[in-house]
């Protein structure tokens, strides 16, 4: 996707529904200088354009019974091209989410499990099991030290170079 052209108002908007996605047109419109119509019709607009691709609720995985997180480094055989790995890594229901990356590993995944025996289960029967993974290194969240609440609450909508 390109860079859009956003204003300063676009930007303010977008950082409030970072903020609080819930928040209503009317809501919008008292904390932005326009009106509620407005605020519609900019965020169809964003929406069109693909600046806000969505609205989801956060779900505590506590709440579910998923105690355990950790983030899987996968390497991948040179062999497998690695659009294909990564798509059978995210059919493996544990993975929360896949990133391809730069470094030692070739793919990052966000691996969520109830205890320990279900992340073996999964390590070892699904994700090490998929055709082109040769290996695996796992670390374990102990805690979080900070969760922002919006997945991108912390994108700098706010400030931005001026564009010619």
């Amino acid at each position: 996707m390109k860079e859009l052209r956003l204003d300063d108002l676009d930007r303010r908007l977008l950082a409030e529904l970072a903020r609080n996605g819930r928040l209503s047109n009317t809501e919008l419109a008292a904390r932005l200088p326009l009106s509620h119509s407005a605020i519609s019709r900019r965020i169809a607009r964003l929406e069109r354009e693909g600046a806000i691709r969505g609205y989801e609720a956060h779900i505590d995985p506590a709440a579910l019974g998923l105690s355990i997180r950790a983030f899987v480094g996968v390497r991948r055989d040179p062999a497998a091209p690695v659009e294909q790995l990564s798509q059978g890594l995210r059919a493996v229901p544990e993975v929360a989410a896949c990133w391809i990356v730069t470094g030692e590993n070739d793919l990052l995944l966000d691996v969520r499990a109830r205890d320990m025996a279900s992340f073996s289960d999964a390590l070892l029967n699904r994700v090490q099991k998929v055709p082109g993974v040769i290996a695996t290194v796992s670390t374990f969240v102990l805690a979080d030290v900070e969760r922002r609440h919006a997945q991108q609450s912390s994108l700098p909508v706010r400030s931005k170079a001026r564009q010619p």
